[in-house]
């Protein structure tokens, strides 16, 4: 079939009888791809880890006069550490709870927290009861003075004592687990206020906030600090895995958000693995094995992301000679058409000597 180039130019021209001056009045343009990728957000990122604590315990009086409980720290459900915490009151009805620091290794990757201050406002539900009775006896109470001295001035039964202690260990697994906000990822800094340092896999800030845990108000007034780091010095299976991570990850030119994503998932992934094992000290190689597969898989997807860039400034490239284009176009004005013409011309002559 013939093709009709004047044809074509005659209907659209009796559509819009200038149709560059259509052009110059609704330029068309391009979003580029890379301007839909990167950078990183300003935004406030943020992610959970998998912490948790169980087996709170009384500090028997006399066992330690900086410590009122303790609990075992837990990551996917397997222990890597201990947390210590001591209560006071300053107002009979407010009871501070004040974790100290801890560093927990997990097979040499090292998780370091600053002190955790949490204030728990007491109220009318059977755990507010309980806290407020105990905030009621610190109060103006001696720094020396035991939690297990307390509960037995309040004349707690075992199993009185054992409600309290369950319900605490339920609060500080929700406060663990809540959601932080990341400053750093790979030695980087996000946002203004981080403590990001080289060797860091992430950094996080918990509060300030304030919480609403089972019911009860928990405020956090100064922010605490936890970083994920790989230990160079520890012989860890785990740390040897992570240690070059972030090498080859230009966060200029990814976004944040998708690695945070993705680290989420990777932590994911390495708790599974892990809370399948039964001696963290010895692992077998096919352990090993998941877990490189895990990290594999995790660079695999980071390296997709920024493939993406890549693509995204050919994408840019293309786009700027397209606009060029239109640009010599708009120029020739009404010569544009009698390039058309000129076209027809030829088309007709070999539509005819193929006849």
């Amino acid at each position: 079939m013939a093709l009709n180039l004047v044809g074509w130019l005659s209907q659209r021209t009796s559509r819009s009888p200038r149709p560059i001056a259509l052009w110059r009045q609704a330029r068309p343009t391009l979003d580029r791809l890379e301007d839909r990728v990167v950078p990183a957000s300003t935004a406030t990122l943020s992610l959970s880890l998998p912490l948790a604590v169980s087996n709170v315990e009384l500090v028997e009086s006399g066992g330690s006069a900086d410590a009122d409980i303790t609990a075992d720290i837990t990551f996917s459900g397997r222990e890597i550490g201990t947390l210590n915490a001591t209560l006071s009151s300053t107002d009979g009805s407010t009871l501070n709870v004040d974790i100290d620091a801890v560093n927990l290794d997990l097979l040499g990757v090292e998780v370091e927290t600053s002190d955790i201050g949490l204030a728990i406002t007491t109220n009318n539900s059977a755990l507010g009861r309980q806290l407020g009775q105990v905030a009621a006896e610190l109060e103006g109470a001696d720094a020396s003075t035991n939690l297990g001295d307390v509960l037995d001035d309040l004349n707690y039964t075992d199993a009185q004592v054992n409600r309290l202690l369950n319900g605490v260990d339920r609060l500080l697994d929700r406060v663990l687990g809540t959601s932080l906000n990341v400053t750093g990822l790979f030695g980087e800094a996000i946002g203004d206020d981080s403590n990001a340092e080289e060797g860091d896999l992430i950094n996080f800030t918990l509060g300030p906030a304030d919480l609403n845990v089972m019911g009860l108000g928990i405020s956090l007034d100064e922010a605490a600090t936890i970083d994920v780091s790989v230990n160079p010095d520890a012989d860890g299976p785990l740390g040897d895995l992570l240690s070059d991570l972030g090498d080859d990850i230009n966060l200029d030119n990814v976004s944040a958000h998708r690695v945070i994503g993705e680290i989420d998932r990777l932590f994911d992934r390495l708790g599974g693995i892990l809370s399948r094992v039964d001696d963290l000290e010895n692992l077998d190689n096919r352990t090993v094995a998941r877990l490189q597969q895990a990290v594999d898989q995790f660079q695999r997807t980071i390296d997709r992301l920024q493939d993406r860039v890549d693509v995204g400034g050919n994408v840019s490239r293309v786009v700027e000679q397209l606009e060029r284009v239109i640009d010599r176009l708009e120029q020739m004005g009404d010569r544009f058409d009698q390039v058309i013409i000129r076209l027809q011309k030829v088309i007709d002559r070999l539509n005819g000597d193929s006849e």
